[in-house]
């Protein structure tokens, strides 16, 4: 009797020891559930990392595939290449040949003054059959549709092309033979432009219109700016050009707004907008160097600008 009595003594706790071990139990169940979750975590990471490597690997493998698949085309593409003769028929060989035209008629221009031009054998071949099959060139357009000629090369030769009256029935202004004569840029229209060799009528019309959309012309240098005159061309046109400055349209920077700025080619919506700035900042300019202090009016930029500007 005494034994059960002493084990019940033993197990009696009292309010506060109660207290203590529920608060024990607590703490031990917390933290046996957060192992439970935290394993299931790891777990689920795990599956997710796997599934990333395998997508990673999936990709790498479609890189791969696709890398040699270029790599073929690359090389079909080579053999291409050195077959010299593009997928369009065009010989790839002349792209290599610097083309040096002079004024030539397209119709039964013999073998060696096409090579003198530039053409490749198989080109010269194929205008001969297209002679000999009765063809004739009646006009420009008639030469650009020739199979072997590629654009690019059309728009070198285009300005040397002549064919006579007698062929095509169609009048073309003989072209002038210059000596020592000049044709002063600011003041000549297209027809006076194309009087120069090397000047056809879709460039004689970019320079007038370029030249309008400026205000003139101060430099012969300016030509380079217009689509078509590469160096070659510039140095065969300008011998027979001439620039009168004095012609300027010039634009009075104290009265002009954005909107006319805007207009010129050499200026954008924001260096216009600095210019009329500036100038209600200083109320008025007194000389057309000022614009150098407005926002992005760079030196450069200056110096093309400065003979298009006045102050009255």
């Amino acid at each position: 009797m005494q034994v059960i009595l002493k084990i019940k003594n033993f197990f009696e706790f009292s309010k506060s020891e109660f207290k203590g071990i529920l608060v024990l139990m607590t703490v031990l169940f917390m933290i046996i559930f957060t192992n439970i979750v935290i394993s299931n975590i790891s777990k689920n990471q795990e599956i997710s990392d796997s599934r990333f490597k395998r997508e990673v690997s999936d990709f790498e493998l479609r890189q791969r595939i696709l890398s040699d698949s270029i790599a073929s085309s690359r090389q079909k593409w080579d053999l291409h290449e050195r077959d010299e003769v593009s997928f369009f028929g065009i010989d790839k060989s002349v792209m290599r040949n610097e083309l040096n035209p002079f004024p030539f008629n397209p119709n039964n221009l013999s073998v060696e003054l096409w090579q003198k031009i530039g053409l490749t054998d198989k080109q010269i071949k194929s205008i001969k059959k297209f002679e000999a099959k009765g063809g004739k060139f009646k006009t420009k357009e008639d030469f650009k549709k020739m199979y072997a000629i590629s654009a690019e090369e059309y728009s070198i030769l285009e300005p040397f092309i002549t064919i006579p009256a007698d062929t095509n029935h169609k009048y073309f202004p003989k072209k002038v033979k210059f000596a020592n004569q000049t044709i002063e840029l600011n003041s000549a229209d297209s027809i006076d432009l194309q009087k120069i060799p090397g000047i056809g009528v879709g460039l004689s019309r970019r320079i007038v219109n370029q030249r309008a959309k400026l205000g003139g012309f101060y430099s012969l240098n300016q030509l380079e700016e217009i689509y078509g005159i590469d160096s070659a061309r510039f140095a065969k046109i300008t011998p027979y050009l001439v620039v009168n400055a004095a012609k300027i349209e010039k634009i009075n920077i104290n009265t002009a707004d954005i909107k006319t700025l805007v207009k010129h080619p050499y200026l954008d919506l924001y260096m216009a907008k600095s210019i009329v700035i500036y100038r209600k900042k200083i109320v008025h300019y007194t000389s057309i160097s000022q614009i150098k202090q407005a926002a992005l009016i760079y030196d450069e930029l200056y110096e093309k600008l400065a003979p298009y500007l006045s102050v009255e």
